[in-house]
């Protein structure tokens, strides 16, 4: 064999063996990419594994009963004589102001479309049986109203506000509310009545993840009756633990003197705990109420009279993670 076949030789066994050398070299990085790709896939991208990060958005919530209706009428028997329903006003809008809440919710509102503020829409209203419940929603949060026409006391609708609220990863739906008042029968009768149907109805279109805040007009002995309930609704029915949790009341007789009867005495003092912030989710750990959040709204003196409060109820502010 002469020189040339033999460099010939050579050169085709170089080729072989680069080639083999080039086909190990590529197929094993390939393999390994693709290991990769498959485990990011599996944490990130597959369903129900628990390795999957959540989304988790955080939302501050207020409620507050203003004593507003008829309009005017947000005036303490404390306050001061040169003290106007306009002086309340301000106080209250400004007070709301400074908590940054993403949702409000107001009871007794002198009308269906009170303005609280540019940063706040109003997205729903109804008529209660004093004055309007409103929801709001800040400006940046995209929302649907909905609604339920159903009367349930007397002639009246359901007194609750209410909007769907698209945070991207979930939508929540948010249910502001002014319950039926008083301590009789009848008055709890109607109450759970008003509940319950706000719930079936939240259920009925497949909205399982809510929030209900406002003015219950509960009693301690209603909420432990619902949590043993029969009814399938009630029976889901969470509260936050605030202003329990705390040892505070959203109403408190004793030290705000708000109310004069019709002799020119203050009212009877008593503390209850009207106003909650609730959820619907049951089991399911999606909504969790940071209660270190959590504090009273309008629960300090306005003017040198210590019994002088903006409003008869205070109100609740807190946030509540949503994942």
């Amino acid at each position: 064999m002469n020189i040339s076949a033999l460099k010939i030789l050579a050169l085709r066994r170089t080729q072989r063996f680069l080639t083999v050398r080039m086909d190990k070299y590529l197929v094993k990085p390939s393999k390994r990419i693709r290991r990769e790709e498959d485990s990011l896939r599996s944490e990130d991208d597959v369903k129900g594994d628990k390795s999957k990060k959540k989304v988790q958005t955080k939302l501050k919530f207020l409620t507050w009963n203003i004593s507003n209706f008829p309009r005017g009428s947000c005036v303490s028997a404390s306050a001061p004589k040169d003290w106007s329903a306009q002086d309340s006003e301000e106080m209250m809008k400004a007070l709301m102001s400074s908590h940054e809440p993403h949702v409000v919710t107001l009871q007794e509102a002198p009308q269906q479309d009170y303005d609280i503020g540019e940063d706040y829409e109003v997205a729903s209203s109804q008529v209660s049986h004093c004055g309007y419940t409103i929801l709001y929603v800040k400006k940046d949060l995209p929302y649907t109203t909905t609604s339920l026409p159903t009367p349930i006391v007397s002639t009246r609708p359901i007194p609750a506000a209410m909007a769907e609220i698209d945070l991207g990863h979930r939508r929540i739906w948010v249910a502001g509310v002014h319950l039926e008042p008083f301590n009789d029968a009848d008055a709890k009768a109607a109450r759970q009545a008003q509940l319950e149907a706000i719930l079936n109805s939240m259920k009925a279109a497949k909205k399982p993840t809510g929030i209900i805040l406002g003015d219950f007009n509960i009693r301690e002995a209603e909420v432990k009756a619902y949590a043993k309930s029969g009814s399938e609704s009630l029976g889901d029915l969470r509260d936050s633990g605030f202003p329990a949790c705390k040892k505070l009341f959203t109403w408190d007789s004793r030290i705000n003197k708000y109310h004069k009867d019709v002799s020119g005495n203050f009212a009877f003092a008593f503390t209850a705990r009207f106003d909650r912030i609730m959820t619907t989710v049951g089991k399911n750990k999606s909504i969790v109420f940071d209660t270190d959040s959590a504090a009273l709204v309008g629960s300090d003196p306005v003017s040198d009279n210590e019994e002088h409060f903006l409003s008869d109820h205070f109100g609740i502010v807190m946030d509540i993670l949503i994942t």
